[in-house]
């Protein structure tokens, strides 16, 4: 399931969810399929933003028995990334309904991602901002998670603290899940009282983690992922030296996350200026050292920007090479607008062309075609097998 703005509809799309409140979901048709009358009703009616089915919610299923539980594709990885999300999922839901924990299951996507990661992070990497969806908390654990792990393993990292570092990404929000729903998803700025309940998040998932007798450097994450190299930020106000690596690992994994993907307070910034505007944050509030890991971990293009040539073409990148500058896209559209057959170019490669990326543009990525998203997925399905 995917969020679009409605005047981006186009006929045959799926509607699953509506945007507002107003409307009881009790009286919407589970297939509410897209044609001209329906797109304009809802413009009419004043909608801006619809959730739509995309090629994903085939295997997006709710997981019911966590216990038995097993990855069933073994190097597809965006179902392995969709699965992971779902149990995720699975356990969190498992929590608010004040269930047992299965921390089995955690432990099973922290293998995967793991496994991945140690062959080649790239894949993984690819899928946290290539498709947009509309449960945050979730997709935000897995995805902080997969950086981690990126990391982790260009520190050198052996297995066993690369499986602390995973871990630790999946549940170092983990105390967001006793906050209030209607501050946590509050459209407008947060009062100062609310944001003082926000802030508690840290030691509320670090209580709730000890309670299940984990009180390892798992919990380093957890409760300092909002700390700043500075001293400004919470919920201990800690210097540079006094942050564990995990903590400076978890801050700007989580940093760059948020930054990149829509909340109901903001829209996504695209990941070339969000590395730009982390940049200015680098050996201030962030630790610079870390920082030019995860860069080189996701690059100065980070896969999944949408970039503009110098000849007028714009397309999104999908690979890295050594040089940050010259990285793999798909070319698929003319910057007037004109849609042209996608294409795979190597910048690193010399060709009459000779193209190379001007600056990266905001262009919705929910309005790349599907055939390039398609493409994108066929680089990404079998590249650790």
């Amino acid at each position: 399931m995917k969020k679009v703005r409605v005047e981006e509809l186009v006929e045959g799309d799926r509607i699953l969810k509506l945007d507002v409140d107003w409307i009881d979901p009790r009286y919407l048709k589970k297939n509410i399929i897209v044609d001209s009358a329906l797109k304009k009703k809802l413009i009419d009616h004043g909608l801006k933003y619809v959730y739509i089915s995309d090629k994903y919610d085939e295997f997006e299923p709710e997981i019911e028995d966590l216990e038995s539980f097993s990855f069933k594709t073994i190097y597809d990885n965006p179902k392995i990334y969709i699965q992971s999300v779902a149990v995720v999922k699975a356990v969190f839901n498992a929590i608010l309904d004040k269930k047992s924990v299965n921390l089995e299951a955690i432990n099973k996507v922290v293998d995967k991602v793991v496994e991945v990661t140690v062959k080649d992070n790239r894949p993984l990497v690819y899928l946290t901002k290539i498709h947009n969806y509309s449960e945050y908390l979730y997709h935000h654990s897995v995805n902080v998670s997969i950086y981690a792990a990126a990391i982790g393993k260009l520190l050198n990292m052996n297995l066993r603290d690369l499986r602390t570092l995973t871990f630790s990404g999946i549940v170092h929000d983990i105390g967001k899940l006793f906050i209030p729903k209607e501050i946590l998803n509050k459209p407008g700025k947060l009062t100062a009282s609310e944001y003082d309940v926000v802030k508690k998040h840290p030691e509320l998932g670090t209580e709730f983690l000890k309670r299940l007798n984990i009180n390892g450097v798992e919990l380093k994450m957890v409760l300092e992922h909002h700390e700043r190299a500075d001293g400004s930020g919470y919920p201990k106000g800690l210097n540079d030296d006094e942050i564990s690596v995990y903590g400076k690992i978890g801050a700007i994994c989580d940093v760059f996350d948020a930054i990149t993907s829509d909340r109901v307070y903001k829209n996504a910034k695209n990941p070339n200026d969000a590395i730009k505007e982390m940049a200015s944050m680098s050996g201030k509030t962030l630790n610079k050292t870390i920082f030019e890991y995860f860069v080189t971990s996701i690059g100065l293009f980070p896969v999944g920007t949408l970039v503009l040539l110098n000849t007028n073409e714009i397309g999104v990148v999908c690979g890295q090479n050594k040089m940050p500058m010259e990285p793999i896209v798909i070319v698929f559209l003319r910057s007037d607008g004109r849609k042209i057959p996608p294409m795979l170019v190597d910048l690193s490669k010399k060709s009459i062309a000779k193209r190379k990326i001007l600056k990266a543009v905001d262009y919705p990525i929910n309005k790349v075609p599907k055939d390039v998203i398609n493409i994108l997925d066929k680089i990404y399905e079998k590249t650790i097998a």
